[in-house]
Formats: C-alpha cells, sequence, structure tokens
C-alpha cells in the first residue's frame, strides 16, 4: 500500500521506520508546508514525492493512504480532505481535538468507503491483546487503575519561558491530550464506555492542562485514571478480578505483564499472596509501531473490521471531553455553551 504521510516530526519518523518492517507498506510522498522542509524530509526518508499543497496530494492516484502526525488541532481537517478524496486514514493520536469531530471524520469514512483508525499505540501491541483475551479469566473485574505520568522534556524550558508546541492550548495540545489519552485509551479498549465519569485537572496560568484525574463509573467496576506532565514515577497499572490480579507496566505498550492467581481455598492476608504467580514479557522496538501498521492494512485489504477500534475512539474520546469539560479547559475547536 502506497503512503504519504503528513507531519515531518520524530513520530512521523517512528512511523516510517516501523512501517518499512511490514510486508506491504511503501512510502511515495511526504507533505510540509515549506518546499524547502518537504524536500529535506523527502530526502532523508527516501520518498518520491513532495506535495506542500494538500488537495494536490489528495488528488494523486498513486496514493492510497495517508498517516497524519500533525498537531492535533489539524487531525480533522486533514483526515476528512484526504477521506473525501478516497485515501485511507491512520491518524495519530488522539484522534481529533473533540467528540464533534470524531463523529464528522468517521461519517466521511463511511460515506466515502474509506478506513480511517487511530494510531492509540497500546491496542496493538501484544501484551496489550494477552491482557484483552486474558480477562474474562479473570474474574468478575471490580477495579482497574491506569497511571500515565511523564515529567516532559519540554517542561524545564516552558518555565525559562520557551514555549513549544506541547505547551500551546490552542494546538488542541495538553496534559491529556499528550500523555493522559494513553491511560484513557486503555481504559476505554479493554472495558468500553462508562455510565458515569467524575474528574478533575489542573491548569497551568496561560498555558495547558499540567495533570488530572478521572473516576469511570461501570455497572460493577470502578476504573482510575491518572495523568500529568510534570511529575513522574514508573507507577505499575491494575486490574483486579476476583480469582486474579493483573500487574502492568508501562502503560504505552504494555511490556511487562505479571498475572497473581487467587488460590480460593485460602485467604489473602496482608502481604501474603496464596496462588500461582506468572510474569510474562511483551518487549517492544522502535516504540511497536509497526504492529498499528500492520493492523492497519488488515483492516483496508477487509481481513478485519474496524468496527472494535472505533467503538474504542468514542469511549476514549467521550471521556476526554468529560474530563475536560468539568475542569473548564477547552479548545477553539470546541463548541461547548
Amino acid at each position: 500500500m502506497r503512503f504519504a504521510t503528513i507531519g515531518t516530526n520524530f513520530i512521523t519518523d517512528r512511523l516510517i521506520l516501523n512501517g518499512r518492517k511490514v510486508e506491504g507498506f511503501r512510502l511515495e510522498a511526504v507533505y510540509s508546508r515549506t518546499e524547502e522542509r518537504g524536500r529535506e524530509y523527502a530526502l532523508k526518508q527516501g520518498a518520491d514525492k513532495v506535495y506542500t499543497s494538500l488537495d494536490e496530494m489528495a488528488a494523486d492516484p498513486d496514493i492510497d493512504a495517508v498517516y497524519i502526525g500533525s498537531p492535533t488541532c489539524c487531525h480533522a481537517e486533514q483526515a476528512i480532505r484526504m477521506m473525501e478524496a478516497g485515501k485511507h486514514v491512520l491518524c495519530e493520536k488522539p484522534m481529533c481535538s473533540n467528540l464533534e469531530e470524531l463523529e464528522r471524520m468517521y461519517e466521511t469514512a463511511q460515506r466515502n468507503h474509506v478506513v480511517l483508525l487511530e494510531a492509540m499505540r497500546p491496542w496493538y501491541c501484544p501484551g496489550f491483546i494477552y491482557v484483552q483475551e486474558l480477562l474474562p479469566k479473570i474474574g468478575p473485574i471490580h477495579h482497574a487503575t491506569f497511571f500515565m505520568c511523564q515529567y516532559s522534556s519540554r517542561y524545564n524550558k516552558f518555565k525559562e519561558g520557551i514555549v513549544e508546541n506541547a505547551f500551546v492550548r490552542e494546538l488542541s495540545n495538553g496534559g491529556l491530550m499528550d500523555v493522559g489519552c494513553y491511560a484513557v485509551a486503555a481504559l476505554a479498549k479493554l472495558f468500553g464506555e462508562p455510565k458515569e465519569v467524575k474528574s478533575m485537572l489542573r491548569i497551568i496560568p496561560g498555558s495547558i492542562d499540567s495533570h488530572g484525574a478521572m473516576l469511570a463509573g461501570y455497572d460493577d467496576m470502578i476504573g482510575e485514571v491518572m495523568y500529568s506532565k510534570v511529575s513522574g514515577d514508573r507507577i505499575v497499572n491494575v486490574i483486579q478480578g476476583e480469582y486474579a490480579t493483573v500487574y502492568i507496566s508501562p502503560i504505552g505498550s504494555f511490556d511487562h505483564v505479571e498475572v497473581f492467581w487467587r488460590d480460593l481455598n485460602k485467604v489473602w492476608y496482608s502481604g501474603q499472596i496464596s496462588g500461582q504467580k506468572e510474569i510474562l514479557e511483551f518487549p517492544t522496538v522502535d516504540f511497536a509501531m509497526n504492529s498499528e501498521v500492520e493492523e492497519f492494512l488488515r483492516i483496508c485489504v477487509g481481513e478485519k473490521s474496524v468496527d472494535e477500534y472505533r467503538e474504542a475512539s468514542f469511549a476514549t474520546m467521550k471521556m476526554m471531553d468529560a474530563i475536560r469539560r468539568q475542569g473548564g479547559y477547552s479548545f477553539p475547536a470546541d463548541d461547548w455553551e
């Protein structure tokens, strides 16, 4: 499948690097707002074509699919333009700014009979798939706790007065959209849309949301999410079932999974675990983006349905909209009363 890319940053570098590991991936073209940067990036990545016009790129019959790695505020408009031209779209996380944009994007995909898939990396990792298949076996689940707390490499510059894109609200950026979305998306994909959401966040004056937390209420389960761009630690994520407890790290790739099976004939005392322990490793390389490219290609050729991922994208966005609404954190793209 012949790909074009929108975006010339490090995340697009990784997508191309991982895409080349996948049979059927070919980089055809790159887009940049400037000719000079576009030609520089095309030379770096070995692409034959450079576009500075999205309309001209959309009209190219030699392009089958487009990867969008631009700022989140641009995703919806760019994806819709490509899909209206009959291109499949793999869109970097988060898919867009809000639920209204997401609805328009998927309506466009359906109307034009093309694939739209969110590049939410953990969903496609082997460790995540293992945990997803494990859940029915661990009994009724009562708690799931996911963390994504990562001290931003750009925060020190921000405190010195140097404001980079990651700290610009107008680009639909912020702690939730940048890192918190991983934790929310894990909850959404594994457990679906909750019945209620209660949240709290904190905003850096004149800038983005820095950190926050959410409780998600399901029928018999409570989901918890915590995120931060201004503090961080290697916190283990936990899913608690009646038959077993699952420990996961990190949330971005599910590389390490520990399963503690409870001996139902014994009582768990403080600090004492009775039962079998399993430790599983699912090491990923280069951010494991090859897995999302492989799944995208399978869906594009009709080997698999996009439905489960569309539902997860909607559940994720609904929770993130609720978090921002309750915290009073809006984007220019929002049309909230």
